[in-house]
């Protein structure tokens, strides 16, 4: 489908590898593209499941690690004021 649209075989390549693993907390992050998908869909799925309070700070420990992501994400679930006096 995407090389009938024109896209290039690494870009193909890619594509792939991250639509493919962007459910694998635990795999090799290669890439400000797959870590922002990454990161994007933690939060879509962490708000869908409505998980409990520990599991949120257990996400925003393990998984995220752009500043940006880390932000999107404490501030969906409230966590900036704890955050902050766990920082203290």
């Amino acid at each position: 489908m995407l090389a009938d649209l024109g896209f290039a075989p690494e870009d193909i390549e890619r594509i792939s590898l991250i639509v493919g693993k962007h459910h694998t907390y635990n795999a090799a992050i290669t890439g400000l593209d797959f870590r922002i998908l990454l990161e994007a869909d933690a939060c879509v799925n962490m708000y869908e499941k409505g998980v409990p309070e520990n599991a949120k700070y257990a996400m925003l420990e393990n998984v995220f690690k752009t500043d940006t992501g880390k932000k999107l994400y404490t501030t969906i679930f409230n966590l900036n004021d704890k955050v902050a006096a766990n920082r203290r």
